[in-house]
C-alpha cells in the first residue's frame, strides 16, 4: 500500500517503512490443557483484512524486517467476539418412585477383621 524512507539525524541513517495490506481467511481454535476446544472452530474460516507496517534499518546491512505497527482504520467494523464452546452434560433420568408398599432392604455383611494384626517387616 505504501513505502517510505526517513533519515534520522544523518543522511546515511535511513529507516524504511512498508505498509502491507493482508486479505486472508483465518481459522481460530483455542484448546485448554486437556486438548478440549474452548474458543472458535477448527472448520469455520473468517475473512480478515489487516494493514501491517514493517520497518527496517537500511543502514544496517544485516538488519531484519520487523513488525512496527498494525493499522486499524476508522471505517473497519468492530471485531466479532469469538463464541465460547462448552460441553452439554446429559442429565440422567431417575426412575419414578415405586407404588408398592413393601420394600426390600438388602443388608451386607462384612467379614470380621483378622484376629492377628499385620506385622510390618523391614
Amino acid at each position: 500500500v505504501q513505502a517510505r524512507t526517513v533519515d534520522v539525524i544523518t543522511k546515511e541513517n535511513l529507516f524504511c517503512q512498508l505498509t502491507v495490506r493482508f486479505h486472508s481467511q483465518q481459522v481460530l481454535a483455542v484448546y485448554d490443557r486437556f486438548g478440549r476446544l474452548m474458543y472458535g472452530s477448527e472448520i469455520l474460516a473468517k475473512d480478515v483484512l489487516e494493514y501491517i507496517v514493517f520497518e527496517r534499518h537500511l543502514a544496517d546491512r544485516y538488519g531484519n524486517w520487523r513488525v512496527h505497527a498494525k493499522i486499524i482504520p476508522d471505517w473497519m467494523p468492530p471485531k466479532d467476539s469469538v463464541p465460547k464452546t462448552y460441553r452439554v452434560v446429559e442429565e440422567e433420568e431417575t426412575p419414578p418412585p415405586s407404588t408398592t408398599s413393601s420394600s426390600v432392604v438388602q443388608q451386607t455383611t462384612q467379614p470380621p477383621p483378622s484376629e492377628t494384626p499385620a506385622l510390618a517387616t523391614a
